[in-house]
Formats: structure tokens, sequence, C-alpha cells
């Protein structure tokens, strides 16, 4: 064994003052210039190590504490040194400070897992996958890991405490697992002496809380509630009450993905039922085959590595990077879609016409095709009409084939009047018309003659909804969105503005979240960008104001600039005049009183 780390229990005289990090006090391989956190066992503190002209961060045991916890913190300095992984934390050195132990390592500039999804909510299905291969390749070298510890040979570290406070995200979006402080060989007893629970209920293995014994598959459970939280932006276990909480996660119970209105690939959602089953030998085997399935899932999302996808997501602002990350993800999936379609399409077609070539000795000509239009067929857009003008323009339309006798009433021949201006037979083409020429109005009549499977689409749903909030109609707004759900952006996006109009400014905020995790269908990406970046500084400039702090201040400037930057090229808008006010309005306000 290495003598840096043969560190053994101090008995204390009298009480060690430990440093506040106000002070430039020496630490480690430099001085303190910052306390970064406090645990039960220990504070980390930031250092600057001059020589090297590098900040470092330094775990520091707390005075006074139990054997077992000595004992704990020992173990934790000789299992991180001997894990050299580049998603673990990097260990250089151990020592001690006034008879305390002490652990130096990298310093992350960056936040935690946590962090991000207190700021930001649900991450982007990318981000997840990415985030997922990251931990799964530290998991699968803790697992496997060879290596010495107080003279015996071991292999495999099972972690026991993962949870989004002990995942990094560094500034240049590198992602690391830290804090091994409960940590034990997968040999060893994995409970305390006293037989106390070790690690964080809400994200525990159930056979962690019924003290049986553990195996890596413990880590998998617990990282599958950590990839629940990432992709929902809510923990698995949200109970309080310890009782409560308790029964939940031994009868292990929780609300299945399905539930959610985001839109999460069924694969992912598998993975991660998958990781949290009950019974351990209904996991994954091992790291390393749940990180193969998470490298299909991410290479079906994104054609970006994993590291590309962390660095976007780090180094752009929270509300660019989730909607560029999205919008991207999207656009690789039609694009494989499309892609599988024409060669599907090919492929039928070369079989079709091997199929059709005439006999050799008798030739007939072909038989008539006859095109039909059934009445709930998609128009994808208006020039896909435009193509089929002269085929429509002789048929009759099937609404009217079952009256034919009945005289047309005003509100038909207006219906008419409408399919003969823009030449179009399809009724929700026409609606999108309507919308996209701003008649409003008009767009709600034509939207209550459609048919009843035509009216029930999301389309034109939508395009009524976008009708109703263009006209100021929120009562009957209201109605159709409490009504009914939507896995659309556009839809989400009027949600928050109804919440905003009746002052339900958490609701807004969560239905924003929301619109980031479905897609944009019948609204330009651009449109969908900037209504939501004007939504969210609405809610922060009330939040602003209900609570004037520098905080506050903060992410209410932050946001209308940002929504000003996307409108630079725009200065005439009102959201960019808007942006402009609001930013002079809040700047001059004395967010320090």
């Amino acid at each position: 064994m290495q003598q840096g780390f043969n560190l053994g229990s101090i008995k204390l005289s009298s009480p060690v003052i430990l440093p506040d990090g106000t002070r430039n006090i020496e630490l480690g391989s430099g001085v303190i210039s910052e306390l970064l956190g406090r645990g039960g066992m220990a504070h980390v503190y930031k250092i600057w190590n001059a020589q090297m002209e590098k900040h470092r961060a330094v775990k520091l045991m707390l005075p006074n504490l139990a054997s077992d916890a000595i004992a704990r913190f020992q173990t934790e300095i000789k299992i991180t040194a001997a894990l050299s992984h580049p998603n673990i934390i990097e260990i250089h050195s151990v020592g001690e400070w006034n008879g305390l132990d002490f652990i130096e390592m990298e310093y992350i500039d960056g936040l935690t897992m946590a962090d991000v999804l207190l700021q930001r909510g649900a991450l982007p299905l990318p981000v997840v996958t990415a985030l997922g291969i990251c931990i799964c390749r530290a998991l699968n070298y803790a697992h496997s890991k060879e290596y010495l510890i107080y003279g015996k040979k071991h292999k495999g570290v099972i972690h026991r405490d993962l949870k989004p406070s002990n995942i990094m995200f560094s500034a240049d979006g590198r992602v690391k697992l830290m804090d091994f402080g409960i940590a034990r060989p997968v040999d060893d007893s994995l409970m305390t002496t006293d037989g106390a629970i070790m690690g964080t209920m809400q994200y525990l293995a159930p056979e962690q809380l019924d003290g049986k014994n553990i195996a890596p598959q413990s880590d998998l459970y617990t990282f599958g509630a950590v990839l629940y939280e990432a992709i929902t932006g809510q923990k698995a276990f949200p109970q309080t009450n310890i009782a409560k909480l308790m029964k939940c996660k031994t009868d292990n119970e929780f609300m299945p993905l399905d539930m959610f209105v985001i839109k999460i690939p069924p694969r992912l959602k598998r993975l991660v039922h998958k990781c949290m089953k009950f019974e351990m030998n209904k996991r994954f085997a091992d790291a390393n085959k749940m990180l193969n399935e998470l490298i299909q899932i991410h290479a079906d999302l994104t054609p970006d590595t994993p590291e590309h996808v962390t660095h976007q997501f780090m180094a752009m602002s929270s509300e660019n990077t989730v909607f560029a990350i999205h919008t991207r993800s999207l656009f690789y999936k039609k694009k494989r879609i499309i892609a599988s379609i024409v060669l599907f399409v090919i492929a039928v077609g070369i079989t079709v016409g091997f199929l059709m070539q005439p006999a050799p000795k008798k030739v007939q000509p072909p038989a008539p095709v006859i095109v039909t239009q059934s009445i709930t067929a998609p128009i994808a857009s208006p020039s896909v009409n435009q193509k089929s003008k002269k085929s429509t323009e002789s048929k009759v339309n099937p609404i009217h084939v079952t009256r034919p006798s009945v005289k047309p009433t005003p509100v038909q021949n207006y219906l008419d009047d409408l399919r003969t201006r823009y030449g179009l037979t399809d009724e929700i083409a026409i609606l999108s018309k309507e919308v996209a020429n701003n008649r409003y109005q008009s767009a709600i009549q034509v939207y209550e003659l459609l048919s009843k499977e035509n009216a029930a689409s999301d389309q034109a749903r939508i395009l009524y909804m976008r009708s109703l909030f263009a006209l100021g109609k929120n009562e009957e707004l209201s109605k159709v969105l409490n009504g009914t759900v939507i896995d659309d952006a556009e839809f989400f996006l009027k949600k928050a503005a109804l919440a905003y109009s009746k002052n339900e400014t958490l609701s807004a905020l969560r239905m924003l979240e929301l619109s980031l995790s479905a897609s944009a269908r019948y609204l330009d990406a651009e449109s969908a960008r900037v209504e939501y970046l004007y939504l969210k500084a609405l809610c922060s400039s009330r939040m602003f104001d209900q609570n004037i702090n520098e905080e506050s201040k903060r992410k209410a400037m932050d946001s209308w600039y940002e929504l000003k930057s996307v409108m630079r090229s725009n200065t005439n808008h009102s959201y960019f005049k808007k942006a402009l006010t609001e930013m002079q309005r809040i700047g001059m306000n004395n967010a320090s009183r």
C-alpha cells in the first residue's frame, strides 16, 4: 500500500474549527478560495494551486466523527484512489489537516445533475441517453475493476448512493460520477455495523431497504430512478412522508412512464422500467448490457456522440440548448424515417413493376386506376393539394354524397365559396389557409363545419385553438385545452399562455417545460422557439415583481436578453420592443432592497 494512504484514526483532544471558506487558509496543495458544500461526514472546499495555476477540490473530514464514519471515509479514500476513468472524479492525493483526513481531487467547474434539473426541469432525450451512456461506462468500469484494499484483493465496487447530486456536468460538457463515500467492494458486507440503511432513500433499490445483500444490479436500479427523473423532471418516489416513502419503496410503486404526456421512445421506457424491476434478477445482468442498449437508443435519437450532446447542452444557454438539441433529434429521426419509407417504396415499386410485367404472348392494356379520397385522409400541406387540384375537381365531396337532394344552405355555400377561392377540396387544408391568412373568425366557422372525424384530428384542433387564442376567446379556449391533451408543443404553449393570463405562473412554467419535450407539428420551429422564450420571459418578469432580489432580477434579465437576441433581425416586432422596455424597467429596479 502507498504510504500516503495509511491514515489512522485520530482522537482529537480539542475540537478543530473548520475553515468557513472566507479566508485564504492552506489546505492540500493550495489555498482555500471557497467553501463548496457541507455534508454529514465532510466539507468540500475549492482551493487554488498557484504553482499549477489550477483549482482543485478538497474533501475534508469533519472532527469528532464516530469510528464507523471515520472508517467509511478512509475506505472512500482507498476505493476512489483505485479508480481511474474519464467519467469518475479523479483523485490527486490524500493527506491530513490538523489531524483530519482529506482527499484532494479534480475541481469540476459546472453543475450537479440535481442543480440542472432544478433550473431546467426535464432534460432533452438525447441528453438523457448521453448522460446514461457516460454514467453506465463509469459503472461498468467500477463494477469490474480489480484492486487491492486493506491487503485484500477485490473485484468490483458498488457505489450504493447514485443520485443526481452525485453526478456532475462540467462547463465543457463532461459527465462525472463522484462521491464514493459509502461504496463497498462487491464481495464485502454492505451494511454498516449497526445495520443502518446507507444511501438516499428516494433512489435506493428495494433490497437496500430490506437489509438484504446487494449487488451491482442495485446500482442499476438506482440509476434507473435517476434516468426516470432526468426524463420526466420528477422523482419516481416523490413522497416526503417517511412512512409513505418506505411503503412505496418496498412495494416498488411508482408512476409508469406511459402515464406522462412526454413523448418517450418505447425502447427507452422499457430500459428504465427494466432497471427498476423489484426482483434483482429481472434487471439488466450487468452495466455493460445496459450500456449497449443505451448506445442503440441514443443512435436512434441523434447522430451526435454523447460527449458532443452534453458539450452542446452545457455550452449554450439552457433554453437554446434544450430547443436546439430537441429539434435536431427530431430532424434526425424524421430523416431516418423518411429514408426508410423511400427505400420501402422503391422496393415495393420494383416488386410491383416485376409482377405487373405483361405476359410475353398476350398483351392487355392496363386496367384504369380509380382514385378515391377518404374524408379522414390527412393532407400534409397546401402544396400537396395544389398538385392534386386537377384530379379532385371532378369528384363529388364525400361529405355531401349521403344528402345529394338537400338544397345547400348559406353555411354550405360559405364553405363551397372557400373551396372555390383556394381551389381545395380538403376541409382541413381550407381551415389551415384561413388561419394562415389571419382570418380567425372565419377559421372558427370552418372548424364548426368540419366532419366529426376531421374536427377530432390534432391538426384541426390545434388550428382551432390558435384562432380562439388570437381572438382572445379565453373562456372557449380554456374549455378546449382542459377537455383534451395533444402531444404537440403548440398545445402546451397555448396552455402556458392561458395559465399566465390567469396569473398561474408556476403552472405556466410547467407547461413551458412540457412544450420542450413535444414536437411542433403545425408550427415552424423558429416560431415555437420565439413563443417559448417570450412566455418564459413574461413569467420571469412576474416572478421578479413578486419577489424582488438579485437572483430573480438576473433570471428575468437573462430571459429578456435571450428573446431580444433571437428577435434582433426584427426590431419592429412587439416582442423585441417588449424585451427592451422590460430590460430597462428591471435594470433600473433596485433588487437589493
